[in-house]
């Protein structure tokens, strides 16, 4: 049975006046004329009401709620009723019928009854005197509206789905733009330094240039990682608050000289659990697209900060579409504009990567700040009218010992290098450089291009492996699998697990052996021997 209980404006309903008291109902069989009347109208109602006494035990019925539920008024009369409703002794936890006498208020809730969908709403009735006397349940019939409300609902979704579609595309385009700029200029230095090798000033040169474009290359793949909120970066206690203020000098540096940029940055305020270098992508993000949303780079920017509470979140307009607030608090941080502001077409896609208003191959600005957004199970909120402006609003939850417990930090112990490893990866470029790295770094190095021909190389040579470096998706075996085996062979076997996606619950799905580091391609060298120190202190 579905249900759903809902709260309405604290009034009183039914008022008494002074030539009327409600609590003089007329009985089932009374046969005045008034009576008659007043029967004839309680029965013309299309939903089934009963009046309850204080103990909600039925009194009166019209003719919708005995046709309802297939009853006389006689076999309804003095049962409680959720004994006829919900068919129990005792009134359900959700009931309204629990909650009116506390709150003196209608309460209502939603259920499904023969495959219908009703709404029970009970009110209060008051004497003369305001004191409680009987209360009215009313029983209307949603089904109709729950139909149109599930039909809208998949029509969004359709629609969600076509405007991805879209999105996707000009993804795609956009990508293929940026990767052909980085890659020609890789490809161009490369030849060059091929070229000029014998010269080492001009070798130098041009394979620092490629490093510095295959590095952006690989910064715009991490930013569309995190669009999708895939991010391993660390989370700790952060004051939102103090994040702002530091990064003030930056913010007014980024928008017009003509901007104003006011704020309001309580010196108290909840902490959240977040990453510090996310938070302050947000907030530039954020203060940059309202600078530049400013005609004729005038105005003024407010930058403030608060606590609300999960119910007064709302839900227009609201990002991730799928995100719901909790009951709990949340640190509202807001930046509002009085731009141009956005209209409601382009509402729907300001979040879509590379999609702007300004000039093509950029726009990932907002899609970064949604996916940092999720990666922090956190939402954003904008309210904008065309001409006059916008206020973007990001709701991180209040940090409780409870939902985010202290990470306590890992000791620093220096390690030394060297020794044999196992290197597991069937990308035969990767596997390359992989190996290259690591012997530098002083290691021997066994050579695995499938998860099946790593577990063989480690059963023949598990005493002389210091730890394994192994890739996530591979032939035969992935590296969950890889990870089980060797641990069988070997328990305490260290293990790097690499992956050129972002580390995911899902990796190590039914599986009890958990890895030492997950390491993210690409990986530099530096990251690489971090990696590895970090693992080998880990299995001390």
């Amino acid at each position: 049975m579905a249900e759903k209980t809902t709260h309405e404006e604290p009034e009183k309903h039914f008022p008494v006046t002074k030539d009327q008291d409600l609590t003089s109902i007329p009985t089932e069989h009374e046969s005045s004329p008034a009576a008659s009347e007043w029967q004839a109208t309680f029965d013309a109602m299309n939903a089934g009401v009963w009046i309850l006494d204080r103990d909600h035990r039925i009194l009166r019925s019209n003719k919708a709620v005995k046709q309802m539920f297939s009853h006389t008024h006689e076999e309804m009369v003095g049962k409680h009723c959720w004994e006829i409703v919900h068919g129990t002794d005792q009134p359900i936890p959700e009931c309204p019928a629990l909650r009116v006498k506390e709150s003196l208020r209608r309460e209502r809730m939603e259920l499904v009854i023969d495959n219908r969908w009703v709404e029970v709403a009970i009110d209060p009735i008051f004497n003369k005197n305001g004191e409680l006397a009987k209360y009215v349940h009313i029983i209307t019939d949603i089904t109709e509206r729950k139909q149109a409300e599930a039909a809208a609902e998949k029509l969004e979704a359709e629609n969600r789905h076509l405007q991805k579609a879209e999105s996707l595309k000009r993804m795609a385009g956009a990508i293929a733009h940026h990767f052909n700029n980085q890659l020609t200029t890789v490809i161009g230095n490369l030849e060059m330094a091929l070229e000029e090798q014998a010269q080492n000033g001009g070798l130098l040169k041009n394979l620092t240039k490629a490093m510095q474009a295959s590095l952006r290359a690989s910064e715009v793949s991490g930013l569309m990682l995190t669009y999708l909120g895939q991010t391993t970066a660390k989370q700790a206690p952060i004051d939102i608050s103090g994040v702002c203020q530091r990064s003030l000098p930056l913010l007014r540096s980024i928008i017009p000289k003509a901007v104003l940029l006011e704020v309001d940055l309580p010196t108290i305020v909840p902490l959240i659990r977040g990453n510090v270098n996310q938070i302050e992508q947000v907030l530039i993000n954020l203060v940059t697209n309202a600078g530049e949303s400013m005609p004729g780079g005038k105005g003024t920017i407010d930058l403030t900060v608060k606590t609300v509470s999960g119910e007064d979140i709302s839900r227009s307009n609201c990002y991730p579409i799928r995100w719901r607030p909790e009951d709990m608090d949340y640190v509202c941080l807001a930046v509002a504009d009085a731009g141009c502001g956005i209209t409601g077409k382009d509402m729907e896609k300001i979040f879509d990567p590379f999609f702007t208003k300004k000039f093509p191959g950029r726009g990932l600005g907002l899609s970064v700040v949604l996916g940092i957004l999720r990666a922090h199970n956190s939402a954003i909120t904008v309210e904008s009218t065309p001409g006059e402006g916008s206020v973007f609003r990001v709701f991180l939850p209040v940090l409780s010992e409870e939902r985010f417990p202290m990470v306590k930090s890992d000791t620093v112990l220096r390690v030394k290098f060297g020794g044999t490893v196992l290197l597991a990866e069937d990308e035969e470029s990767v596997r390359i450089i992989s190996k290259a790295m690591l012997e530098f770094l002083g290691y021997n190095v066994l050579e695995a291009k499938d998860g099946y021909e790593a577990v063989e190389l480690f059963r023949q040579h598990k005493d002389d492996i210091r730890f394994v470096l192994c890739n996530f998706t591979m032939p035969k075996l992935n590296g969950a699998e890889v990870l089980a085996a060797l641990r069988k062979v070997s328990p305490g076997i260290p293990f790097i697990l690499s992956s050129g996606y972002y580390e995911e619950k899902g990796m190590l799905e039914g599986q009890s052996e958990r890895y030492n580091v997950f390491l993210h391609k690409p990986f530099s060298m530096k990251e690489l021997a971090t990696a590895i120190e970090q693992t080998l202190v880990s299995s001390h």
